[in-house]
């Protein structure tokens, strides 16, 4: 069943990314089939870019997933805060990830 983001709940778009990833193949071999589609496969650097993004973003859909939960409490958020601001330190500071990113 396809997945769709819905503008108003950020993480759609990254289980949208997941979701996208895991069909690459299909998606190539599909767009490839049809030369209409062609047009439309993402090239090797957008797929890269899509990994890297995932990547970068994968921690705060578990951090968004935690605090979502019935037992989340408030004192778990600044130690949360904290993770996710190393985490952006450590990633603008990655020169190996696409500028896009």
């Amino acid at each position: 069943m396809p997945i769709c983001p819905i503008k108003t709940q950020w993480n759609s778009h990254v289980k949208y990314i997941q979701y996208t990833l895991q069909l690459h193949v299909a998606i190539g071999f599909f767009c490839v089939r049809d030369s209409n589609l062609n047009k439309f496969q993402p090239t090797l650097r957008e797929w890269e870019i899509l990994k890297q993004l995932l990547t970068i973003l994968d921690i705060f859909i578990k951090i968004t997933e935690s605090l979502s939960q019935a037992n989340a409490a408030v004192f778990d958020i600044i130690p949360m805060i904290d993770i996710l601001h190393s985490h952006l330190c450590k990633t603008v500071e990655d020169y190996n990830l696409h500028i896009a990113i």
